[in-house]
């Protein structure tokens, strides 16, 4: 794989609490170039931050509140967001927060 490339582990979101998994990931050589996600759930948060993985990984959030519970898990390597609007006034769009975000 290019070495510019960046690969989701999709729908993995029950593995983790796998410690054998992530070590899978870790151990591949290409982990600064994986990178998991998953929808708000506090568990599977909680089961990631738990596990102290070295793996990337991406929220996915409809609230902004959503936002602050995950980069509340201090142990989670987040480098970015997949945010979902429904809605085209979205609260995801105020661009207050946005620019907060760069902070």
């Amino acid at each position: 794989m290019p070495k510019d490339y960046l690969v989701n582990i999709d729908r993995s979101w029950n593995y983790f609490s796998d410690k054998e998994f992530l070590d899978i990931l870790e151990a591949s050589g290409k982990s600064n170039q994986l990178f998991i996600k998953c929808r708000m759930n506090e568990k599977y948060f909680e089961d990631l931050n738990e596990m102290n993985a070295k793996i990337s990984f991406v929220p996915i959030f409809e609230r902004q509140s959503d936002l602050e519970i995950v980069l509340s898990h201090e142990n989670i390597k987040t480098i970015g967001i997949e945010s979902v609007m429904t809605e085209s006034d979205s609260v995801l769009l105020d661009m207050d927060w946005l620019e907060s975000l760069e902070e």
